[in-house]
């Protein structure tokens, strides 16, 4: 009698989540057809994307790439199918149509529209097509859903342009960013493939090009683009690529006497094995490695890999990295961080520099290796490296792995020696500080106390190299004439955002919110810990409301970064605000006007993530694009102020 009862008892559970369900589509449906936008779409479906109906699916799609309301780019075309490679693109379409379960009339028709949307993808873009680059496979979940050709073209041009890395090409800059990917997070799976000569563009290249449709059965590439087009974070697809290795680094290791070509053969197909049940999970952990990696790896790769127009260049030969370059910007919010979790990256800061540069000034809680120890006295080196890995354990064991040299290629020799060491132990989560301390010193000169310290509880030494430094994050240096004090043209402008001011100064501060540190250490030591520097020592408030004279200041120093404004421009680069504004690391966004130096007011938008502030120029002649007119870290706002007279005009300074 008892089993029955509890039985019925969950049945009308059931029901209830069934009903659930259905109101939620209902909820999509009426969105939809009211041109809901990104954001609103992101939110109503998030924990809901396994619930996506198939005959909402390519709109909810639609509105995620942008496109929803693109017009047709085909109404005009003429049909003509006579572009060079007619007879490539005629075969492939109809290979991939092949793989749709409907009628023979039906897959005949829709291999007629994947042709004709091929070809005018072709013509109008002056590209030639290969078999090999992707574009029928990633056609195929589109045209699956039988929408207008105008539809598929749109979606296709924008998967193409957003998602797809540029360079996917044998030796490729893609395939060498997930080698330094790989590295970070399973070095002894990357160092056993490359023994084996199995670089990542063997088997990686078809992942790409086709976003896994290559490799992936129909049903899982819907219910995987359904989650990946609702991220709207181009850089998941190396994450997903990351977890299929990870899956099956058992199985790939245990292949030791298997050849290359068979080693790479099992590879290129790892991800058939994946089936529709399976795809919460897989994407679920590649969001865990994604918020396990550095943020600059986003930062520093985004514009060469998915920006706008020509590829612009990366940091370095990144073919030749020893591993993951970590921008500043992730070092100083680490140390200005108190605790570390496993949601945010923080770093065990190793500093290998000689112990006299040391001395005189380091990022506060670095410790200290000397390098030329590897080379002077093994079994101290040995010794103090027992102790790091001591003390990193004692702090959780969940900080990344971060050294730093002098910013000079002899140091960094030296500096590359320890780092190889730990790699070659198979160490996970072990990055360099791209610069070194000259770049660090330099970009901080202004807030030095804030990260630096020294021994002595002097003004921490600021070393630079013999030679100019090339700039070390994209967009940090100012338009023209090199450094200037603080107050100047530094300082200029931001401001005239219109409603809920108050709510924005609110956000801000509590965005910029630093945790209370202790004081410093008078000896030099290796392995100790417990070491903060106070932050904002002796400063002023940050948040002011004045009188008007402000404005007028302002103003002046305005004017004077102005006159490098029309340079400067051509040279920056342009974004989606919607996929910019819905990276991981974004925090905040906030539409606004911005006053220029002659008093006009441009449409822009301020994107805040934890630790820098972007802003975004709108474009007026491109919807939904906009320059990236400059970005500043956190760290250097001294001042936030408000006038009396005109609340809404916030002006921020930088120091």
């Amino acid at each position: 009698m008892d089993q029955p009862a509890g039985a019925l008892e969950e049945a009308p559970d059931v029901e209830e989540n069934e009903e659930d369900a259905t109101e939620w589509v209902e909820r999509l449906r009426t969105s939809l057809k009211e041109n809901t936008d990104y954001s609103s779409l992101h939110d109503l479906c998030a924990n809901h994307t396994q619930d996506i109906p198939d005959d909402l699916r390519f709109e909810v799609w639609k509105v995620a790439l942008g496109v929803a309301r693109k017009p047709d780019a085909m109404a005009n075309w003429d049909g003509s199918l006579d572009c060079l490679d007619r007879e490539a693109i005629s075969a492939r379409c109809s290979t991939q149509a092949e793989q749709l379960q409907m009628s023979d009339e039906d897959r005949n028709a829709v291999a007629e529209d994947m042709k004709a949307v091929l070809t005018f993808y072709c013509k109008s873009r002056n590209v030639r097509f290969r078999p090999d680059n992707g574009w029928a496979e990633l056609l195929l979940p589109i045209a699956a859903h039988r929408c207008s050709r105008g539809d598929m073209y749109n979606v296709l041009y924008a998967l193409t342009h957003k998602y797809v890395p540029r360079e996917c090409r044998r030796d490729g800059r893609p395939f060498h960013l997930f080698r330094l990917l790989l590295l970070y997070h399973e070095p002894e799976l990357c160092a056993f493939l490359d023994t084996k000569r199995v670089s990542p563009d063997r088997y990686l290249q078809q992942w790409l090009r086709s976003l896994f449709v290559a490799t992936c059965s129909l049903d899982v590439i819907m219910a995987m683009w359904d989650v990946y087009l609702l991220e709207a974070d181009p850089f998941l697809i190396f994450f997903l690529a990351l977890v299929t290795l990870v899956n099956a680094k058992e199985v790939l290791m245990d292949g030791q006497d298997t050849s290359r070509s068979e080693l790479v053969e099992t590879m290129k197909a790892m991800p058939c094995q994946l089936e529709k049940d399976d795809i919460d999970d897989f994407c679920l952990l590649a969001q865990h490695y994604a918020a396990r990696t550095p943020q600059s790896f986003r930062m520093d790769y985004h514009a060469p890999l998915f920006g706008p127009g020509k590829p612009s260049a990366i940091h370095g030969p990144i073919s030749q990295a020893l591993c993951l370059p970590v921008g500043l910007t992730d070092l100083l919010t680490s140390v200005r961080r108190q605790t570390v979790s496993e949601d945010v990256v923080g770093y065990f800061i190793v500093d290998c520099r000689p112990v006299e540069s040391y001395r005189k000034g380091r990022l506060s809680g670095s410790f200290h290796l000397d390098a030329v120890l590897m080379l002077q006295d093994l079994a101290k080196f040995h010794e103090l490296v027992a102790g790091l890995q001591a003390t990193h354990k004692e702090r959780g064991g969940s900080e990344h792995w971060c050294f730093i040299s002098s910013g000079m290629e002899e140091d960094d020799q030296y500096m590359n020696m320890v780092v190889a060491h730990f790699l070659q132990r198979y160490v996970v989560y072990v990055s360099i500080a791209r610069g070194g301390y000259a770049a660090l010193a330099s970009q901080m000169a202004s807030r030095v106390r804030d990260v630096l310290e020294a021994d002595d509880g002097t003004e921490p030494v600021l070393t630079a190299p013999a030679e100019p430094f090339p700039e070390v994050e994209q967009g940090t240096s100012e338009p023209d004439g090199g450094a200037k004090p603080a107050g100047s043209a530094m300082g200029r402008f931001f401001g005239a955002m219109r409603g809920k001011t108050t709510d924005l100064r609110d956000r801000l501060y509590q965005s910029m919110q630093d945790p209370e540190a202790g004081g410093t250490s008078s000896t030099t030591r290796h392995v100790s810990h417990n070491d903060r520097s106070r932050h904002y020592r002796d400063s002023e408030p940050l948040f002011s409301i004045g009188g008007e004279e402000d404005v007028e200041e302002v103003a002046g120093d305005s004017r004077s970064a102005s006159e490098s404004d029309t340079e400067a421009a051509a040279r920056r680069p342009t974004v989606n605000m919607e996929t910019f504004s819905h990276r991981s690391d974004v925090t905040h966004c906030f539409k606004c006007s911005e006053m220029k130096p002659d008093g006009y007011m441009v449409p822009a938008q301020l994107v805040l993530t934890q630790g820098r502030l972007f802003v975004l120029r709108e474009l007026p002649d491109r919807p939904g694009w906009a320059q990236l007119h400059s970005q500043h870290m956190l760290l250097t706002i001294v001042k936030i102020t408000s006038k009396k007279k005109y609340p809404e005009l916030i002006t921020l300074r930088f120091g």
